[in-house]
């Protein structure tokens, strides 16, 4: 077998190395986005394809927190955004874990959640969608909380601000 490669095969080599670098140091940024409290707004891609969320703050208001958070479409489509599509947002929570507490969202006495319309909408295509929920504050000495909504991936270390 001859020891010198020839030009292809050393070209097809670089090429695999270089994309094996960029996929590795796209993952760890993705992690240490993820892992690292204080890094507002925090983004991550949700279950359907083409669609990111973002978590852009936590913000502690007395007895509450209010999570403002959006959806991200990179379709060239709408995109419903329900039960159907297993994304019933009006499902989400959030985790205190350092106390082991999971809080829902706030309800009134009417039993509709506090937040943005979330049982059901539309993101239009390459559009951004906002929303909001209320829950209850953890105590005083939580500063960081782990946000899940339906359809993505767990933000893990958010902060809260006061």
């Amino acid at each position: 077998m001859n020891s010198t490669l020839r030009p292809i095969e050393k070209v097809r080599r670089a090429a695999i190395a270089l994309v094996l670098l960029l996929t590795f140091l796209s993952l760890s940024h993705v992690g240490a986005q993820q892992s690292s409290p204080g890094a507002l707004p925090l983004k991550i891609e949700s279950d359907l394809s083409g669609i990111s969320m973002e978590v852009t703050s936590v913000q502690k208001t007395g007895d509450t927190i209010m999570i403002r958070f959006k959806y991200i479409s990179a379709r060239d489509k709408p995109t419903r955004i329900d039960s159907e599509t297993h994304q019933e947002v009006n499902h989400m929570y959030y985790v205190d874990s350092k106390n082991k507490k999971k809080y829902l969202i706030i309800k009134d006495t009417e039993n509709n959640p506090l937040s943005s319309a979330l049982k059901y909408f539309e993101v239009g295509a390459g559009e951004t969608r906002s929303a909001w929920a209320k829950f209850a504050a953890p105590p005083p000495d939580v500063t960081t909380i782990s946000v899940y909504i339906p359809g993505a991936p767990p933000f893990e270390n958010v902060p809260i601000t006061p």
